[in-house]
């Protein structure tokens, strides 16, 4: 019985999505990269629902709100220049994840509704790189997102317009070390020197 309502309130969900469509969604390529990690990427897609709107893509991620509960599940578009997501476990706002039209170095606020609260993410725009294949990737970090025995860190995400998110991890949110947890997907290893960032795990 709680299986059915979950799908119900799915359901209930993404109808609502599709009736507060005023703009086609697009849709993301499969990356041609296959990089092997024991990893998924901190918001990985499990499915997509294709429609006359566009693509929305059912994810999981990992994101800790202040009291320490988490969000599980979501949907995620690409509107534009916006990665929008909507929460389904808990339930939220469709939100702004990421802006890929911010200037870069620029920071803004992600502000998400739930369980009749509001809590509010930074989101920083800390580099972008165009590989040999002249694709342009945006890293984003999101400050305080993900807590472990109430050590709170950051999310670093590699994004682009035409593959969505390409590769994610875990890092130190006070900036005292350099350190990198749970690496997932293409972190462009050919392009950034991570010589000098420890590689730890979650205990």
């Amino acid at each position: 019985m709680k299986h059915l309502v979950t799908i119900i309130s799915f359901i209930s969900l993404l109808c609502g999505l599709f009736l507060g469509c005023d703009n086609t969604n697009n849709c993301f390529e499969k990356y041609p990269r296959e990089i092997q990690s024991r990893f998924s990427t901190l918001i990985n897609v499990d499915s997509v629902i294709q429609s006359k709107y566009g693509c929305f893509y059912i994810v999981n991620l990992f994101l800790f709100f202040p009291d320490e509960s988490m969000a599980t599940q979501g949907i995620l578009t690409l509107e534009k220049d916006k990665f929008k997501l909507k929460l389904t476990r808990p339930e939220s706002n469709e939100f702004i994840l990421f802006d890929m039209g911010m200037p870069q170095f620029s920071s803004r606020k992600i502000e998400i509704e739930h369980d009749n609260t509001t809590d509010v993410f930074l989101c920083i725009y800390e580099n972008k790189i165009i590989t040999r294949e002249n694709l342009e990737v945006r890293i984003f970090r999101i400050k305080d997102c993900a807590c472990f025995d109430s050590h709170w860190l950051d999310e670093i995400f590699f994004m682009t317009r035409e593959y969505g998110i390409i590769g994610s991890y875990f890092t130190d949110s006070r900036y005292f070390e350099k350190i990198m947890i749970s690496p997932a997907g293409d972190i462009l290893r050919d392009y950034i020197d991570y010589s000098g960032v420890k590689l730890k795990r979650i205990l």
